[in-house]
């Protein structure tokens, strides 16, 4: 999975969740199935995102398979969770810095397509 298809994921999230607390704002007896769409999506983008391989030699004793496996998914999942993180956080600091700024020319939702439109650029190859 890309950065930039990582950013996409999180704002599917954040947009959608911002969309559900606007109904809620409205109608606080409203309250959708526990089927969400954010949980939806968040469990789409852990399984995607943390899905890994690990393969264990038969040769290992069966104690040092739970360690083994407990270090490679150590190693295997940090760097997809730290870029889950990062585009978290890109996002709410974007969001942020619109806030602070007094932006009321663009939308939240504009902000974060801007966003997501140039993580995509950044991970588009050089010509």
């Amino acid at each position: 999975m890309t950065n930039a298809d990582m950013v996409k994921r999180v704002i599917a999230m954040l947009t959608e969740a911002r969309a559900e607390m606007a109904v809620l704002r409205q109608d606080p007896e409203h309250r959708r199935a526990s089927s969400a769409p954010q949980a939806h999506l968040l469990d789409e983008l852990m399984r995607e995102a943390l899905q890994v391989q690990l393969l264990v030699p038969s040769s290992v004793a069966s104690a040092e398979v739970a360690e083994r496996i407990a270090t490679m998914a150590s190693r295997a999942l940090q760097p997809r969770i730290v870029q889950m993180v990062v585009s978290f956080a890109a996002a709410f600091d974007r969001l942020a810095t619109a806030h602070d700024e007094g932006r009321i020319d663009v939308s939240s939702t504009d902000v974060l397509r801007q966003l997501a439109l140039d993580w995509e650029m950044a991970d588009r190859p050089a010509d």
